[in-house]
């Protein structure tokens, strides 16, 4: 053949599982970069955002049993009751509880998000009733005033998703720490304040008051020849008489 017809010619592959490789390796990584860029577009909901509506069948009550008059000691684990009951047909399946706290005159304003629990294998079904334990913590540097606390309780029902908001009040945050901290810092103070007053007094008493000549009996000898030569001063003193004896 001419080698105009040469040229015409498809070039086919010298070896067609080398191809096929090649492309394989295209495809993956292909792939890869989509699942990249679709994982770099996806936006991280918190759970306490776009909440799901609660479910009418669905009855909670939340209770505190060792801090039922709802004063909660800062910086120490704080233990909360929730109990379901179910009136629904359907059973419910809990997946998780999450809490937080806010100003009280502010509901929008977050001041701390409480740790997340997953709840396991906890189904409650038609007319079945089940207490769940959710424990959170309060920051030990929260000022000793009012806050609002919200706690929630998840589930699903016929695979859809639902919340229950189980606690909704105003309570009150107090500091163990602060009569302890104030009695030993005013102790401090005063043993400080204390100590400096006793130094100052001892030398305005003690040394403040000694001349600066020296002290003891050799000040006192100093003193006696100073005022001996001051009375002596402008008196004339008598010369002496006699004539030296020739040797």
């Amino acid at each position: 053949p001419s080698p105009s017809a040469r040229s015409g010619r498809r070039r086919r592959c010298p070896a067609p599982i080398m191809c096929a490789d090649r492309i394989r390796a295209l495809g993956l990584v292909a792939s890869l970069a989509m699942a990249s860029y679709a994982s770099a577009q996806t936006v991280y909901e918190h759970p306490l955002t776009d909440m799901p509506p609660p479910l009418e069948t669905v009855e909670v009550s939340a209770y505190f049993p060792n801090h039922n008059d709802l004063k909660f000691p800062a910086g120490e684990a704080l233990d909360v009751l929730c109990h379901v009951v179910n009136h629904g047909e359907l059973p419910i399946n809990v997946t998780h509880m999450m809490g937080s706290l806010h100003v009280p005159f502010d509901f929008d304003n977050y001041l701390l998000n409480f740790s997340l629990r997953a709840v396991r294998e906890a189904t409650v079904s038609q007319g079945e009733e089940f207490t769940f334990e959710y424990r959170f913590w309060l920051h030990p540097a929260l000022q000793p005033t009012e806050y609002a606390v919200v706690h929630n309780i998840f589930y699903t029902h016929d695979s859809t998703p639902y919340r229950t908001t189980f606690f909704n009040r105003t309570v009150e945050v107090y500091s163990t720490q602060s009569d302890t901290d104030f009695a030993a810092m005013f102790t401090l103070g005063f043993a400080l304040l204390s100590t400096v007053g006793l130094c100052a007094l001892v030398y305005f008493l003690v040394i403040a008051d000694q001349p600066r000549g020296g002290t003891g009996v050799a000040a006192s000898r100093r003193k006696g020849r100073a005022a001996a030569a001051d009375d002596d001063w402008g008196v004339p003193q008598p010369k002496a008489s006699g004539k030296k004896k020739k040797a």
